[in-house]
């Protein structure tokens, strides 16, 4: 899981948000998972394995700043810039914060297959507060529980709390996110500013920089000194749990900034970029030269030096890996990676060391999931364009759904790790590595964002104009003419230009959607958010291409400033956005459905 923390921004000039991209699998009872012998798994057609990056329409609206999942999760959370949080995957312990057997009429299951909005009125025990206060800014995944964080500091929880890790007395599973009452730092006035989650186990980093953790002691992970290992019945083992968060007094007098869980391990970075390990330390995963498990943290000596450039910037946890960042922005790793060779179970790396393939590479962004690997780097100057495109790369064995991205031609697993060129030319703000699936923040920039399928790739939409129900009609720019029909990136959905308020002249460049759609994206802002939405335009494709930008009727791009031709070109490698061929018109194609 990667660090929990506020990613670094690639350039303070450009917008720091952007749109969910997915890969890999979609069908969330039944990733990583085999049917019962004898039986043959069905397909669903409904929710394929994605074998490259997609844009997930459900919100190619919204303004997405983080996408939180990790190596054991099959659900994810994404945090928008307006402070709301929506939720996909599976449910089965009611981990998306959604009823596990709903009654008729209400939303809930085994699995959330389309993204979801929390409510922030009705899916929150107690209610959030009103404004910014109730505005979730940081959260994380287990493989059955989520925390999410307020920005008053506060951390709700929902799905399995069976060994204390959602913070609750009571255990079992917690259907609805229930805010944590009792715990220190509620006492110390110390809001939590980050949380991360393992397998059965969380850890809460507050402003001062203490660390918190709760859940199952069973390797160490908690970081107290001990396992409280003891027999409950006959020859069965059981462990210590911990329902209130504990202080990890090993960490006490440093001013944590950085925390990362593993499946059973923990790892934290200092404001002097020092990494503390902890926890089950099979395959070498805690990187200090040994196997043991440490129930207390111990430094790693390797991020110790003096030369400040050695230590870590950021830092990330695996399943069975850990990783870092380091000031020169070097890519280190530790543990099991593989399943073969150097970095498999027999050959785990028992201190970080540094991959020769990712020589030169200047590391932005890293994602580990259930057995891939990923980075982001900087681009060579001559590809990075205008909107700081990423050079993005990925690895992992045996990954079968797709979720390296690599593309439907291509191997589905790899060894070493492979530039992702079905990304290149996108600029890539965040990586979230699920257990089978992959998602991406991706800028709404560039041609090659402009390019990309969307997932489900069929919508249901109408063939005639939503205001006027026709499918053609005189223009009023240009007399003589038919008026254009602009597609809704999202829903589809066709406008002419004329019938749009306030009517728009041409067909303008980048992504569009409809009005409709930028008030569901809008629904929960700011008034001030509200009217920029509500005013910003920019257009979808024509028949030769797929543009980007967001908006309904005017001449505000995304950032909420007034737009000038260049901005908009630039929206989209300078493509316009995609306007219905005239019906009659000699050589006119047909509608595409994307």
């Amino acid at each position: 899981m990667a660090a929990a923390g506020t990613p670094t921004p690639a350039s303070d000039d450009l917008p720091q948000w952007g749109r969910v991209l997915i890969t890999g699998g979609t069908d969330w009872p039944i990733l990583g998972r085999k049917p019962a012998k004898g039986q043959v798994q069905a397909v669903n057609e409904k929710a394929p394995d994605l074998p490259g990056p997609h844009i997930l329409r459900a919100l190619c609206n919204v303004k997405m700043r983080r996408v939180i999942t990790s190596h054991s999760s099959c659900h994810a959370v994404f945090l928008a810039v307006n402070g709301d949080a929506y939720i996909v995957g599976r449910n089965e312990q009611g981990q998306c914060g959604f009823p596990v057997k709903p009654a008729p009429g209400q939303i809930g299951g085994l699995a959330i297959y389309e993204p979801l909005k929390l409510d922030r009125k009705t899916m929150f025990s107690p209610t959030l507060p009103q404004g910014d206060n109730g505005k979730i800014v940081a959260a994380a995944t287990g493989r059955s529980h989520t925390l999410l964080v307020t920005k008053n500091g506060q951390i709700y929880s929902s799905g399995s709390n069976a060994f204390g890790q959602c913070g609750h007395e009571r255990l079992g599973n917690f259907e609805m996110f229930t805010k944590i009452e009792t715990a220190a730092y509620i006492k110390e006035k110390d809001p939590v500013i980050a949380v991360s989650c393992g397998l059965t186990f969380s850890l809460i980093l507050t402003t001062s920089g203490k660390v918190y953790a709760l859940g199952s002691s069973e390797k160490g992970q908690l970081g107290n000194g001990r396992t409280g290992e003891h027999f409950i019945s006959g020859n069965k083992l059981a462990f210590n749990t911990f329902t209130e968060p504990l202080l990890i007094k090993g960490l006490a007098d440093k001013k944590i900034t950085q925390i990362a869980c593993g499946q059973q391990h923990s790892i934290a970075m200092d404001e002097d970029g020092l990494v503390y390990a902890w926890g089950f330390g099979g395959y070498g995963r805690l990187g200090i030269g040994s196997q043991q498990d440490q129930l207390l943290p111990a430094l790693v000596p390797q991020f110790a030096k003096e030369n400040t450039l050695t230590r870590a910037r950021k830092i990330f946890a695996g399943p069975t890996n850990s990783a870092v960042i380091d000031g020169q922005k070097m890519f280190w790793l530790a543990g099991k990676w593989k399943n073969s060779g150097e970095g498999s179970a027999g050959q785990g790396y028992m201190t970080f060391k540094y991959l020769p393939d990712l020589m030169g590479c200047r590391i932005r962004n890293v994602g580990l999931g259930g057995v891939t690997l990923f980075c982001t780097a900087e681009e060579d100057p001559s590809l990075r364009g205008s909107h700081d495109a990423t050079m993005n790369v990925a690895w992992g064995q045996n990954a079968q759904n797709g979720e390296l991205g690599l593309g439907p031609d291509k191997p589905k697993s790899a060894t070493k790790p492979q530039r992702c060129e079905t990304l290149d030319g996108i600029s890539i703000l965040e990586i979230a590595a699920g257990q089978n699936t992959t998602y991406y923040v991706a800028r709404n920039l560039g041609e090659a964002y402009s390019e990309l399928n969307r997932f489900p790739e069929h919508v249901d939409s109408s063939e005639m104009c939503v205001v006027c129900q026709a499918e053609t009609k005189p223009s009023r720019a240009n007399p003589g003419e038919e008026d254009a029909l602009l597609e809704c990136e999202k829903c589809e959905n066709p406008y002419h230009l004329s019938c749009l308020t306030p009517p728009l002249e041409a067909v303008p460049d980048g992504e569009w959607h409809c009005p409709q759609c930028v008030a569901e994206a809008a629904d929960g802002e700011e008034e001030e958010e509200q009217s920029t939405n509500a005013k910003s335009g920019s257009g979808k494709k024509a028949a030769g291409g797929r543009g980007k930008a967001s908006g309904a009727d005017g001449d505000i791009n995304e950032n909420g400033e007034e737009a000038d031709e260049e901005e908009s070109s630039a929206t989209n490698g300078g493509k316009r956005g995609r306007a219905k061929p005239k019906a009659n018109s000699a050589g006119a194609s047909k509608r595409r459905k994307t």
